[in-house]
């Protein structure tokens, strides 16, 4: 009697630890997915993570989570701000008044940057012995600095996959 006993509780912690290791498996599994897809399953359950709550005895508060650096300003230099009724909570928020030109002004002013910075220029100017260096002979070698002129960064659009990239060589295989 003693013996079905223990062979019973033997197969009863076995099964009951196989059920709590796969358990642990789903949930670890489970947890990854969701966080994969937090934004699809709260718009599905009507949640939005970013909204500020007011209580209706707040009065006025400043609703803005992020502040922006291109505001209007008064003569006197103070930050022009509005106050405007949130249309599902009948609350009353205060926010920023934005200085769209100068946002533009900015924006156009770092894509130039942008583009100055990120631009080569190549000159095919004499080198020694009188010879310019273009076109290169076939057995010179060129510096590519880059990461992704060897490397394929997956999911990214960049490096050397050839099926992503149109078929297209690496860099460092083009000339051979």
């Amino acid at each position: 009697m003693k013996s079905k006993f223990t062979v019973f509780v033997r197969s009863f912690w076995v099964m009951l630890t196989i059920f709590f290791a796969l358990l642990l498996a789903f949930c670890i599994a489970g947890a990854s997915v969701a966080n994969s897809y937090a934004g699809s399953i709260n718009d599905l359950m009507g949640i939005n993570p970013y909204k500020k709550v007011q209580s209706a005895d707040s009065g006025d508060s400043d609703m803005e989570y992020f502040k922006s650096d291109y505001v209007q300003k008064d003569e006197a230099g103070n930050i022009l701000t509005q106050t405007d009724v949130d249309e599902e909570t009948g609350g009353r928020y205060t926010h920023q008044v934005y200085d769209h030109k100068a946002m533009r002004a900015e924006s156009e002013r770092v894509a130039e940057q942008t583009a100055v910075e990120g631009s080569v220029l190549l000159w095919n100017d004499e080198i020694e012995g009188g010879e310019k260096a273009l076109p290169l002979a076939s057995d010179a070698s060129v510096s590519l600095f880059g990461i992704a002129s060897r490397e394929y960064f997956p999911r990214s659009g960049i490096g050397r996959d050839g099926n992503a990239r149109g078929g297209r060589k690496p860099l460092f295989r083009a000339g051979g």
